[in-house]
């Protein structure tokens, strides 16, 4: 099985651009998520750079939309845990939302409210089903959010957002 798999990509060399391009954004988000080379994150700065090194991996499939309102600066390991959420939440929405569709678009939007972050994301692709179960990315993005004294918000009416 292994073989022919192989012979398909040698017939389609578009198949293993797509896979390096995949492999690239994927080396530029593993350096964009350690940002411990130093005291505090610009967390506007690194929300940007893991949007952008996770649309690459997609080529145009959707459109990328992000907007900082303000300059937030927060330790290292908190925005490793919110650069963690953003990034199961845009999973999310390219493989539940935007499935099935030849385009699609995903806005994130990062603001401070007082002392607290709020990270929106949202797709304009199929609604969330209150009825479906809840996978382990909901658990993974609650258990982050909540680590620091966060909360994470999933509405289930439209439009579909995501708070963190």
């Amino acid at each position: 099985m292994f073989p022919s798999s192989l012979d398909k990509r040698y017939d389609h060399p578009e198949h293993c651009k797509l896979c390096l391009t995949r492999i690239y954004a994927g080396a530029a988000l593993h350096v964009a998520l350690d940002p411990t080379d130093c005291e505090t994150c610009r967390l506007g700065a690194f929300i940007s750079t893991l949007a952008k090194s996770l649309h690459a991996a997609f080529d145009d499939r959707y459109e990328n939309i992000v907007s900082v309102e303000d300059p937030i600066e927060i330790d290292p390991l908190r925005a490793k845990r919110v650069g963690l959420i953003l990034l199961e939440a845009m999973t999310n929405a390219i493989n539940h939302g935007l499935a099935g569709l030849d385009k699609g678009k995903i806005e994130t939007r990062l603001r401070r409210l007082g002392n607290q972050i709020e990270l929106v994301v949202e797709n304009d692709g199929a609604p969330y089903k209150p009825d479906a179960r809840p996978g382990q990315g909901l658990k993974i993005m609650r258990d982050l959010a909540e680590e620091p004294s966060g909360t994470l918000e999933w509405p289930r009416a439209p439009p579909e957002r995501l708070f963190a």
